[in-house]
């Protein structure tokens, strides 16, 4: 298979803790305390990962490295 991404995309084995940002957008539902994702692969152009929560498009989070 082809890759067609503009970015070279490393895999990495870490975990991150991401923190849900405010905003003015409807975020209810939303967990509002720190959690746990894992990552699977990072480029210039994003950080992909699996976690088990319920993640909203148009929603924005923090992100820490542990």
């Amino acid at each position: 298979m082809e890759e067609k991404r503009r970015a070279k995309r490393m895999t990495m084995d870490a975990t991150l803790r991401l923190n849900q940002v405010e905003t003015t957008k409807d975020t209810s539902g939303l967990r509002k305390e720190p959690f746990m994702v894992d990552v699977l692969n990072v480029s210039t152009s994003g950080i992909a990962f699996k976690c088990k929560e319920d993640l909203k498009i148009d929603t924005y989070y923090d992100i820490h490295v542990v």
